[in-house]
């Protein structure tokens, strides 16, 4: 980790000055830092994958479509298979039970920033292939149960249609079902609160 957070840094500074450009992503392009976060989301370092998630996680310059649309296909992918990693929602220092770890609640700000930033036409292919990420491979219970936290956040907006019903009753039907029944019955309410919010009722 003390050798990647200099990198990090530095590639702070330089979409920092891409953006004060104004020439789009003409002085840093969004594939560098692809690059970046694929070499740590598959590292074997524990600590490096939470660096990576974590410093994803804060890019304030996804709000911003030059990156966020780039970055779309990556979320979808890379970014959800790391996302499955229980080791990543642990409780910080200090914390007490029940509280909301620290990453899952910044999942739910990048996710609302990620989607508002997309191009309307865009937001609801990009959800219904995230939906489709939960119910194609096996999930542990607490990491689902945060990404579907964070989905019950995004703003109203009709974005599933019959589609995204079917892949959410896919996650219901297949990755839920042989979890905790507790931990399954809350991430059962935030996939339903999330299908009230997200399709026209």
């Amino acid at each position: 980790v003390h050798v990647v957070r200099p990198v990090l840094n530095r590639i702070d500074t330089l979409i920092q000055a891409t953006v004060t450009d104004g020439q789009g992503s003409g002085l840093f392009h969004p594939s560098w830092l692809l690059c970046v976060y694929q070499r740590m989301f598959h590292s074997e370092n524990k600590s490096l994958m939470r660096e990576g998630v974590c410093h994803l996680l804060d890019l304030q310059v996804l709000q911003q479509q030059d990156f966020a649309v780039p970055f779309s296909q990556f979320v979808v992918g890379s970014f959800m298979n790391v996302l499955s990693e229980t080791s990543l929602f642990c409780r910080s220092p200090g914390q007490s039970v029940g509280d909301c770890p620290e990453l899952a609640v910044k999942l739910q700000v990048f996710l609302v920033t990620f989607f508002t930033s997309l191009p309307s036409e865009d937001r609801g292919c990009v959800l219904l292939q995230l939906i489709q990420q939960l119910g194609c491979k096996h999930w542990c219970a607490v990491p689902l149960l945060f990404v579907c936290q964070a989905l019950s956040k995004l703003p109203p907006s009709p974005l599933l249609r019959l589609s995204g019903l079917s892949a959410l009753r896919e996650v219901l039907r297949c990755t839920m079902i042989t979890h905790q029944v507790l931990l399954r019955g809350a991430a059962q309410c935030f996939l339903l609160n999330s299908a009230l919010r997200l399709t026209d009722v």
